[in-house]
């Protein structure tokens, strides 16, 4: 059901058909405001072109995900992702009329992130063109990290961003860059929303040559930038 709050008692279209179970997750194109995005536990995520009130015609892609969808969202103006309840994520393209059935496939399809992030869930992704970010949480430590993904998509491990404690034992549900400010925002099942900072640095995170024996030699691992809540 779409609704405008403006007078949510009556509901602007009605799509019951396209998932038949639990709808997990909707999003808004960021561009083409009449298309939504709605992923559901039956695996599927359904595009829909919301001035059509026609459910067949309005439904102008499915992606099967083949896994309970437990986020999904638009990357940008072309792709699309979807993160399974099992912690699969793959990176779609939207298609096109002219487009071949196997459009549908997955433009990059990571398998379970866990093992490859040192984590025990993901949290969602944040398009940041002209890439994103993946937010996975540990619950051994209680640890949050934002790792950047390449436009080519794939995962930038120089640029992962730590939240040590983050929300204590508790799942870290959601979170938001806010990088005019350069703060990160997060929620989780504590009932908390905690405001981010980079912690100032007491050396560069990165130099580009250290003296060791009294000879230079180069620096191969970048410090990870550490943030501390407000």
């Amino acid at each position: 059901m779409l609704a405008d709050t403006r007078n949510a008692s009556k509901p602007v279209q009605a799509y019951v058909e396209s998932h038949n179970d639990t709808v997990t997750q909707v999003a808004f194109h960021p561009t083409q405001q009449q298309t939504l995005l709605s992923g559901a536990t039956d695996g599927l995520v359904s595009i829909f072109d919301t001035t059509i009130s026609d459910e067949d015609d309005a439904l102008v892609q499915v992606l099967n995900h083949y896994g309970a969808v437990h986020c999904a969202g638009f990357l940008n103006a072309e792709e699309v992702y979807a993160v399974s309840t099992d912690e699969q994520l793959s990176v779609y393209t939207l298609s096109k009329p002219t487009d071949a059935e196997d459009a549908t496939l997955p433009v990059t399809a990571f398998g379970d992130v866990r093992e490859q992030l040192k984590s025990s869930y993901v949290v969602d992704l944040f398009p940041n063109s002209p890439s994103a970010y993946i937010a996975t949480g540990d619950t051994s430590s209680s640890r949050l990290t934002l790792v950047p993904l390449n436009p080519s998509w794939s995962f930038d491990m120089s640029g992962t961003m730590d939240f040590p404690g983050a929300h204590g034992d508790e799942i870290v549900r959601d979170f938001l860059i806010d990088n005019h400010n350069q703060r990160v925002i997060t929620c989780g099942e504590d009932g908390q929303v905690r405001l981010w900072a980079q912690e100032a640095q007491s050396q560069p995170a990165e130099a580009d040559a250290m003296e060791v024996d009294g000879k230079k030699k180069k620096r191969k691992d970048k410090k990870k930038d550490r943030f501390k809540p407000y």
